[in-house]
């Protein structure tokens, strides 16, 4: 028998426990080109939250009755594909379940070297690649300029950070709570960070952080806090758009005005790119060659990602409340038992 965490019904504004179910299915042998595997861990993701609603977006709106998707790693039980045999660790689009039938194609080998079987989760996996590529092609950052990351302490965050201080930049973090700003500065090379919920002005405490202006700003939230951010750019600068997570709360995102920021764009020539890492992953060279980059990052101790974990099936809507709520510091997990 599998339990799985179902979409119940769709959220009006921000996405809470009420919104998913437990449901049981029996458990089938996988048919050819299937695997049957038992669900290890699960990185919970903002961006998966987007399909909770029945909108348009980058991918289709999930469906009530359906599984909660979520990328995991788990051990292969049973194979109708000869690439992968019992007790194999794999990779893919397990979700919010102890058991996920998938697609073999739809899976890889967790091949993750020296680093633990969850960073193909993270660091070498989604959350790695999108903060690599992001800052690197779309973001385009330079030594000497500076970089400002919002969710600073976030799984994509922590690694831009670190990565743009490995190039040689400026880095500020913008994060939720003075002992994250702490230790963006004291632990991941982060020049300076802002707690941006202990400030009646942002647009000033930024400014004080940026005395040179910003070069390039990565974008995971949106919203207010990315408004602020507007009077402080440099003649050129890039502004990578990766994320929204601070319209979780509407009702209807597209009813999201915002401030108009045609006319400094215009005047400061700024580039204001939207960037989805999955553009990218069907160039399995690039990719592989991102990835090996990532690793000798990490071997030299350049970058790393820690994980905030919930324990056992029952934690997975928690989970979300948590990464909701800014209580993660880098990435966030579910361990099944």
């Amino acid at each position: 028998m599998n339990r799985r965490w179902v979409l119940r019904t769709r959220p009006t504004g921000r996405p809470d426990p009420a919104c998913f179910a437990i449901e049981n299915n029996e458990l089938t042998e996988p048919s050819a080109g299937e695997v049957l595997v038992r669900v290890r861990w699960v990185a919970i993701e903002a961006g998966r939250l987007n399909r909770l609603r029945d909108e348009q977006s980058y991918v289709a709106p999930m469906q009530l009755g359906e599984t909660m998707s979520g990328s995991g790693v788990g051990e292969v039980i049973a194979t109708g594909d000869p690439r992968f045999v019992p007790g194999q660790l794999v990779t893919g689009p397990l979700g919010w379940q102890e058991f996920a039938m998938v697609p073999a194609d739809a899976l890889e080998p967790n091949s993750t070297g020296t680093l633990p079987p969850t960073a193909a989760l993270g660091l070498v996996g989604i959350s790695g690649l999108t903060a690599y590529i992001g800052l690197y092609e779309v973001g385009r950052a330079q030594a000497g300029e500076t970089v400002l990351i919002s969710a600073a302490a976030g799984s994509v965050g922590l690694i831009v950070g670190q990565l743009a201080a490995a190039r040689g930049c400026r880095v500020v973090g913008l994060t939720g709570s003075a002992d994250k700003a702490r230790r963006l500065v004291s632990e991941y090379g982060y020049s300076a960070a802002v707690n941006y919920r202990s400030v009646t002005d942002l647009t000033e405490a930024v400014r004080e952080a940026v005395p040179e202006g910003v070069d390039v700003y990565f974008d995971n939230v949106g919203g207010a806090i990315a408004e602020a951010i507007l009077p402080l750019y440099n003649d050129f600068a890039r502004i990578v758009v990766c994320g929204r997570v601070n319209s979780v709360h509407l009702s209807d995102t597209s009813n999201d005005v915002g401030q108009r920021d045609n006319n400094t764009i215009l005047v400061r020539r700024i580039r204001k790119e939207g960037f989805l890492i999955f553009d990218h992953l069907e160039d399995t060279d690039f990719i592989a060659g991102v990835r090996s980059k990532i690793e000798t990052l990490a071997a030299e101790g350049k970058i790393n990602l820690p994980a905030h974990t919930s324990h056992g099936f029952e934690s997975f809507p928690d989970a979300m409340t948590d990464l909701l709520d800014g209580r993660n510091f880098g990435q966030q997990l579910v361990e099944l038992d």
